[in-house]
Order: C-alpha cells, then sequence, then structure tokens
C-alpha cells in the first residue's frame, strides 16, 4: 500500500481466531474482542509493524500478561489495555 507521498507501506491485516475471556458475560466479551481489534489496527497503522512482525506468519498464541481491572471497567477500555499489551510483546 502506498501512502498520499508515494512511499511504500505494507497492508495489515489482524485476525483473532480464538479470543478467551473469562469473567464477562457474553455480550462484553464480545465487546472486548471488538475493542482489541480496532485498537490493534489503530496501533499498527498509526506506530507501524514491528520487526518482529514484518514477515507473513502465524502466531499460535501471544501472552501479554495479565490485564488488570479496577472500578467499573468498561469492554472498550479492557480490550485497548488488552491490544496495548499484545502490541508491546510484538515489539520487542
Amino acid at each position: 500500500m502506498r501512502d498520499e507521498h508515494g512511499a511504500r507501506h505494507p497492508s495489515v491485516s489482524v485476525e483473532i481466531e480464538d479470543l478467551v475471556i473469562s469473567g464477562w458475560p457474553r455480550a462484553a466479551a464480545c465487546d472486548i474482542g471488538d475493542a482489541i481489534h480496532q485498537e490493534l489496527t489503530r496501533l499498527l497503522s498509526d506506530r507501524g509493524v514491528p520487526a518482529s512482525l514484518q514477515r507473513p506468519m502465524q502466531v499460535a498464541s501471544i501472552d501479554a500478561g495479565a490485564v488488570t481491572a479496577t472500578g467499573n471497567p468498561q469492554p472498550g477500555a479492557i480490550g485497548a489495555q488488552i491490544a496495548g499489551a499484545v502490541y508491546g510483546v510484538s515489539s520487542r
């Protein structure tokens, strides 16, 4: 893909095949999954694709560590936190 200046940028496709979220109602878990997808796409578009992911590949799993939810967390905020952790792990 090329930007408005003609520079070439890799296209990004984010696919989440399985996502296990415990302790949330099914509807909220779906919202969390949607937020993860949206935020990962934004991070990859804004910050670029980490060198570790710049070749076609499939990843069986990514351990991004624990996510801490305090107060009354919203699914979108939890999803964004998970996406940030996944991006951080992928950037190493």
